[in-house]
């Protein structure tokens, strides 16, 4: 039996965490055996792990990129609190442009000073930046993937140092063609490059939706976003849009689900807009579905994304999208069939959502066109092949 490790920080609510939520609850445990290597054991999405799954981690209540106050608390020793300095002074500098940022030089000193792990597997698979160094250097695997489900460039960018690590690696393995596009282009290993694409767990979603909050206003048209609030998912555009929606149009609500470093920004615009009548940011929640099943349109306007799991969750309860023109979101949403790819033009989408709350036949005709992405078992051959 084949035994894989994921790598990855903590089990937060996030895209990522759900993609590796889906892909645990659906492997046949009698083909593999699977550890979870996590830098913090924490998250809301932790009660959704199954049992059988082995569950590591640093042991590490805080790391280095937590605040200079926060690290002091938990960590007393001269050592540990140079660790902590040291780590500061190459991040700010690399943010500084001082020192080349794309040669991960802050990463690689993250990363050694975490443990090594003493178990062998066959394969270990690293979701995000740190972690593939951390299998690199601190993993004994025949073969290790590095799974890509960001924006390189916009949300990475080490490419002096993939450029070697790559070289080690089995395959990238990649949530979308477009993420297959970029890697190619940048580092040109087309025969190491794999489309592993998320699994939508449609089955469980649903019964997940039917003990989900819901919206409170069933007399308005129910609008949904799901999202971390962080500058390149762009929901100051959703208030923009709201604004102009309701000068002609007040028959609609926003549920804008997920929390973030821009909270507080936002809920002070909309405040200063007026527009907590139309606007209600939920915080973040596990359970989303409830949401999903009883919204009649979804919307996403990110800048840049990986894949968009939350346009195929959409999809998965047959919910028309209207979403911001990035290629990767033109992989799931054909405009004018089953949803609407829009420039970032607020009074633009502002009319096509108002024409979709005053033509019940319009929209209609939008939804059932609308069809879920099924890719689940394409995915699991693939893993199982790995």
């Amino acid at each position: 039996m084949k035994k894989y490790l994921i790598v990855f920080n903590a089990m937060n609510i996030g895209g990522i965490e759900k993609s590796i939520v889906s892909l645990l609850r659906n492997v046949d445990y009698q083909k593999c055996e699977i550890d979870l290597f996590l830098l913090r054991k924490e998250g809301k999405y932790l009660e959704y792990i199954p049992d059988n799954i082995n569950i590591a981690s640093s042991g590490l209540k805080v790391d280095v990129y937590t605040s200079f106050r926060e690290y002091c608390k938990f960590n007393k020793s001269f050592t540990k609190i140079i660790n902590k300095i040291v780590f500061s002074i190459l991040l700010n500098l690399e943010e500084r442009g001082i020192l080349d940022k794309t040669k991960g030089l802050s990463v690689n000193y993250y990363t050694s000073l975490l443990p090594t792990l003493k178990k062998e597997y066959d394969v270990a698979i690293a979701y995000g930046d740190w972690e593939l160094e951390f299998i690199h250097k601190k993993v004994n695997a025949n073969k290790k993937y590095f799974y890509l489900h960001v924006d390189y460039l916009k949300s990475i960018n080490l490419i002096k140092r993939d450029k070697k690590i790559f070289r080690d690696c089995e395959s990238v393995l990649c949530v979308s063609n477009d993420n297959i596009s970029q890697i190619n282009n940048i580092f040109g290993y087309n025969q190491k490059v794999m489309l592993l694409p998320n699994i939508i767990d449609e089955k469980w979603m649903h019964e997940m939706a039917k003990t989900g909050e819901k919206f409170k206003e069933n007399d308005k048209f129910k609008i949904l976003t799901v999202s971390r609030l962080a500058d390149e998912k762009n929901i100051d555009f959703c208030i923009e849009v709201a604004n102009e929606l309701r000068k002609t149009n007040e028959g609609f609500v926003w549920y804008i689900v997920g929390d973030g470093d821009q909270f507080k920004n936002l809920e002070n615009k909309i405040n200063l807009m007026n527009l907590h009548s139309f606007i209600k940011l939920t915080g973040a929640k596990s359970n989303p579905y409830g949401y999903f099943s009883d919204c009649q349109l979804y919307a996403q306007f990110s800048k840049h994304e990986g894949y968009g799991i939350t346009i195929a969750e959409a999809k998965t309860f047959k919910k028309p999208c209207i979403v911001s023109n990035i290629d990767v979101f033109k992989e799931q949403i054909t405009d004018g069939y089953n949803g609407f790819l829009f420039n970032l033009d607020k009074r633009s989408v502002a009319n096509k959502i108002a024409e979709f709350i005053d033509d019940d036949s319009y929209y209609s005709q939008i939804s059932s066109n609308v069809e879920p992405t099924l890719n689940k078992n394409v995915t699991l051959n693939r893993f199982y092949q790995l």
